[in-house]
């Protein structure tokens, strides 16, 4: 375990936000990453000021042997005071990648008085086939010819719990994001653990630093205290195209924060 990251600006992928992380309270509930588990995620973005633009809630079912299946609930804030609803299921396979095995999705959106717009509702099924994902929407079929291995965005859920925590272990794969869009060559990789004090109070204090003929010139002192303190592991997704991605897990394997750029998901 490498030292304390006691200031959120210790780590570049914290020092996007700040505020946002200074009242972020890792959870006290105990976490069981291969049991039924529910986690609700608060979307933030730069371009609004560091506000919430949304919420996520990630949610799963062990099917055994056959993997887990996912629920994954989005609700987004878009243009003109409209709202996105995703409602996705996932079947997730037992591999290192928890490669999908197929989904079913609904899109909707809808106006501030909660009017659905019908012509931006959509259906959407996927199957996987040897040539790729078949994605059938509206009647109508595309494929993304993504080949082995690979997996989804929302699929690493379940993938990143059982990561190796050790340098040097790394997954090579292509990635489905947001269901519809393939970024080959990405790489997930562990880079560290560190033990991280959210919610410090720094005050300063000065202290005799050098005696002179006439007196004494103090130094500053900072001292950092309060706050909760959680064990976590970060491992990083990066890629062509791709701004790099990273997430902080606890020691239990729950997700507690996944941050990019100028977009972060908060544990709530």
């Amino acid at each position: 375990m490498q030292p304390h990251i006691d200031s959120i600006d210790d780590h570049f992928s914290l020092a996007a936000f700040p505020e946002v992380l200074r009242r972020f309270r890792p959870p006290a509930a105990d976490f069981d990453p291969t049991g039924s588990w529910r986690c609700s995620y608060r979307m933030y973005t730069h371009t609004m000021g560091a506000a919430v633009v949304g919420r996520v809630e990630v949610s799963r079912r062990s099917r055994g042997a056959d993997g887990a299946e996912l629920k994954i609930e989005i609700r987004r804030n878009i243009a003109r005071r409209c709202t996105q609803f995703v409602r996705a299921v996932v079947q997730c396979g037992t591999g290192p990648l928890a490669t999908p095995t197929g989904w079913r999705l609904v899109r909707e959106v809808r106006e501030a008085d909660g009017k659905l717009v019908p012509d931006l509702r959509a259906e959407e099924t996927a199957t996987v086939g040897k040539q790729g994902v078949h994605i059938r929407r509206g009647g109508k079929e595309r494929l993304l010819p993504v080949r082995s291995p690979w997996t989804s965005d929302w699929a690493l859920f379940e993938a990143l719990p059982r990561m190796p925590r050790t340098s040097g272990s790394e997954l090579r794969f292509a990635l489905i994001e947001d269901f519809e869009l393939l970024r080959p060559g990405q790489i997930l990789a562990f880079r560290k653990t560190a033990r991280i004090r959210f919610g410090a109070k720094r005050t300063w204090q000065y202290v005799a630093g050098r005696r002179l003929e006439k007196g004494e010139i103090d130094r500053p002192v900072v001292e950092v205290g309060g706050g909760s303190v959680v064990a976590a592991v970060a491992f990083e997704r990066t890629g062509p195209g791709t701004v790099p991605v990273v997430a902080w897990l606890d020691q239990a394997g729950r997700i507690l924060l996944v941050l990019s750029g100028q977009s972060a998901m908060v544990l709530a």
